[in-house]
């Protein structure tokens, strides 16, 4: 269940990557940090847009790999963690309109914190 609200969650990302996208192909611009902050320029957009693509694709590959262990790995934890927390800053970054992703990521943060916990409670009770 947590590996396909990852993969769902990574598909999300897409839309950071087509608003980048959109600007750079309309010589617009997306604002970040309450409008605060506004990226323009291609090369710019096109940095903003990859870093949404990369956080998106990572964390598909890593919720299919969850889906796929009938017991994630460690290493598997480590970089849902990982790609999650890098989500959560790039959310962040983009509010307020990215204030659902945000809340998403702290819940998938908690919930991926609990994946071993099964493992480990049962390698207690039997030994």
């Amino acid at each position: 269940m947590v590996g396909a609200l990852v993969v769902a969650h990574g598909v999300a990302h897409l839309a950071g990557l087509t608003d980048a996208l959109s600007a750079m192909a309309d010589d617009g611009s997306v604002h970040y940090f309450f409008e605060n902050w506004t990226i323009s320029g291609s090369l710019s957009l096109l940095l903003a847009g990859s870093v949404w693509a990369v956080l998106g694709v990572g964390l598909c590959i890593v919720g299919g790999w969850i889906i796929r262990s009938p017991e994630p790995s460690m290493l598997a934890q480590l970089w849902v963690v990982v790609l999650l927390s890098g989500s959560a800053v790039a959310c962040f970054v983009a509010m307020p309109a990215a204030t659902t992703g945000l809340v998403i990521d702290v819940a998938l943060l908690a919930t991926a914190a609990s994946l071993g916990t099964s493992t480990a409670d049962r390698d207690r009770r039997v030994g």
